[in-house]
């Protein structure tokens, strides 16, 4: 899942801004409307390496590139546009993406448990 939020200037959310998600291996595009509070979800998205772009009336629109999605991740992509011609865009890189804190995205603390229990009771190091 890639989620976030698209806010102006002075941080105020964006109702119905437009966000594309691309999926660079295969082109595969998905829409992804931001609600009321600004906020956008794509679900069920296949691993891979996406673009996003978000755009507005009246905004210059913004991208973000190379973002990398592993198998039941989320990623964090938020967004503020400038104001300006609807026809500009604004490409942003070198930024990670901001992982969410969310249960499922915590299998490397649950290996890095399971590996110090199985520690603790065999005195062995367990590499799983």
């Amino acid at each position: 899942m890639i989620e976030g939020l698209v806010r102006d200037p002075g941080g105020a959310a964006i109702p119905g801004a437009q966000v594309e998600l691309i999926r660079e291996e295969t082109g595969v595009v998905r829409q992804a409307p931001a609600d009321e509070r600004g906020e956008y979800r794509a679900l069920s998205l296949e691993p891979g390496t996406y673009r996003v772009q978000a755009k507005a009336e009246g905004f210059i629109a913004q991208e973000r590139e190379g973002l990398e999605l592993s198998a039941g991740r989320t990623l964090r992509a938020d967004f503020n546009l400038s104001i300006g011609a609807d026809r500009e865009v604004v490409n942003v890189t070198g930024e990670t993406p901001l992982l969410s804190s969310a249960a499922g995205d915590w299998g490397g603390l649950v290996s890095l448990r399971r590996s110090w229990l199985s520690f603790r009771s065999t005195g062995a190091i367990c590499s799983n």
